[in-house]
């Protein structure tokens, strides 16, 4: 008999969605720094109508004064996008000790997501552009 009293059988892998529009759930948001010191948020989103669906993650750099003006504008573009999407006001965001924003998971917002093949992950989707609804 195994110490492990657990049928793994009925544990499923999660899918992925075709190409489009989807409501997405905020699960996760965290400050990180990369290797070449560049400050980005990491983001884990649910497609929400889809909980069969795996998790999305996506990178939103932070805007500095080290890019190339075309590409820091980008970077806050994108930024501003995903905040207004989500209704986060990034002007009173607050991270915990460990860098993770405070009363953001389960905030919802649009996005175009498609589906990539990545030699380390395999398949899966990625976000192509959020949106921003019109009020």
């Amino acid at each position: 008999m195994s110490v492990l009293d657990l049928n793994l059988e009925k544990y499923e892998e999660p899918v992925v969605v075709e190409s489009g529009e989807y409501l997405l759930t905020l699960s996760a948001l965290q400050l990180k720094t990369s290797s070449d010191g560049n400050k980005y948020f990491s983001a884990a989103f649910d497609v929400t109508e889809r909980p069969e669906a795996a998790s999305v993650f996506h990178i939103f750099m932070l805007p500095d004064d080290k890019h190339d003006a075309k590409v820091v504008n980008a970077w806050g573009l994108n930024l501003r996008k995903f905040f207004q999407s989500f209704d986060i006001d990034y002007k009173t965001l607050k991270l915990d000790k460990d860098d993770k924003a405070i009363g953001i998971r389960g905030k919802k917002g649009w996005a175009f997501l498609a589906i990539e093949e990545d030699p380390e992950y395999g398949t899966r989707n990625v976000v192509k552009r959020i949106i921003v609804p019109k009020r």
